[in-house]
């Protein structure tokens, strides 16, 4: 994205592929890693989120916020988000031994995660066109550089210590 609040939808990326690497440990049997690798994201995620909801969308207010993007859609989205990733969460946690039941539990799951994800895509989408789209006409560079490069490494961080499970899964 040539944005500058777009580089953020590089870390969406990121989160898209923890969330696959998730959903391969599942289709391998891998449920405890699946399980782990879920976590992460999930903890992934809710930092991106406080990211957005405490530095992103009080500026987004501040600087005039899009018509078409109102602020209670993204704290709208979000909670879906955190409660869809909730029950996910405890579905995986249940899931046991092998056969066709977990098989079964696993394509349920699976289905439940699609509406996840298509929630996920729509976010995506509102950050790009709305939030980050205004903050970068409204935003001078040195600011924006700043608030960027501190939810950047913040979020890198976290995710480099969540790096154990992740490898792991890699490597199935």
């Amino acid at each position: 994205m040539a944005t500058r609040f777009g580089r953020l939808l590089e870390i969406h990326r990121e989160l898209d592929e923890v969330f696959l690497l998730h959903a391969e440990c599942l289709l391998q049997g891998e449920h405890g890693l699946g399980l782990a690798v879920l976590k992460g994201y999930r903890e992934l995620l809710l930092l991106h989120m406080e990211h957005e909801e405490r530095q992103l969308l009080p500026l987004y207010v501040t600087v005039g916020v899009a018509p078409r993007f109102p602020v209670v859609l993204y704290g709208g989205q979000h909670e879906k988000l955190r409660g869809m990733l909730d029950a996910l969460v405890v579905r995986v946690a249940a899931l046991e031994g092998r056969g066709r039941a977990v098989r079964r539990a696993v394509l349920g799951i699976f289905d439940q995660e699609t509406t996840f994800k298509h929630l996920s895509e729509h976010h995506d989408a509102a950050e790009r066109d709305g939030l980050f789209a205004r903050l970068d006409l409204a935003v001078d560079a040195e600011r924006t550089e700043a608030l960027v490069s501190r939810c950047w490494d913040e979020w890198w961080a976290r995710r480099g210590a969540l790096q154990g499970p992740i490898l792991e899964a890699q490597a199935l």
